[in-house]
């Protein structure tokens, strides 16, 4: 499955003055970076950080955009983190699982009160409020306008990316949100 950051994406405020560059040595063996170091793909359990830390004040965003199977997670996590395991999976690492909608912290499972399933198309936003800090998520898709009504529990474009055509990104925050962050982290991503 591959992700690719998106800072400043639609919505997003932008990520703060946090480079929006995946970091080649802070990279698990399972995950390989573009040339850009702007995508990063997943053959097994790997994390991902990006280069930048977070400001140490203030709120700061960063979008995903998924481009490939539900195997992956974003978040944050401390730059010592254990980056040759998947995101939340060991201390330092708090990562939002896409297949099952949950929170892994530190190597807990924090179940999925507050939050979604998030899949291939979508945007994810990882807000991070370094002066109270918290960690909180959004979702947004993209929904196409059609003339024909989406069939019940379905959506307009389920399985692909969106459509050059009109249509919107439609976000939802979730109401789930982390306390007691360290004071330093960075942006990170994982595969499973």
């Amino acid at each position: 499955g591959g992700v690719t950051s998106a800072a400043g994406g639609p919505g997003s405020g932008g990520g703060g003055g946090v480079e929006a560059l995946f970091d080649a040595a802070r990279c698990g063996a399972a995950a390989t970076l573009d040339a850009s170091r702007t995508n990063v793909e997943f053959s097994g359990m790997a994390t991902v950080l990006m280069t930048t830390p977070i400001p140490s004040e203030g709120v700061h965003v960063m979008e995903f955009e998924v481009h490939g199977r539900d195997q992956c997670l974003v978040g944050v996590a401390a730059p010592d983190v254990d980056v040759e395991t998947y995101l939340g999976n060991k201390r330092g690492g708090y990562g939002f699982f896409a297949a099952e909608g949950t929170l892994k912290v530190d190597g807990d499972w924090k179940g999925g009160h507050g939050l979604a399933k998030f899949k291939r198309g979508d945007r994810v936003g990882v807000h991070v409020d370094m002066s109270r800090r918290t960690l909180h998520f959004s979702v947004s898709r993209w929904v196409a306008e059609s003339t024909t009504p989406t069939p019940a529990g379905g959506e307009a474009s389920a399985t692909t990316p969106p459509p050059s055509g009109a249509g919107a990104w439609r976000s939802t925050v979730l109401e789930r949100i982390v306390e007691g962050l360290p004071s330093l982290l960075h942006f990170a991503v994982g595969g499973a």
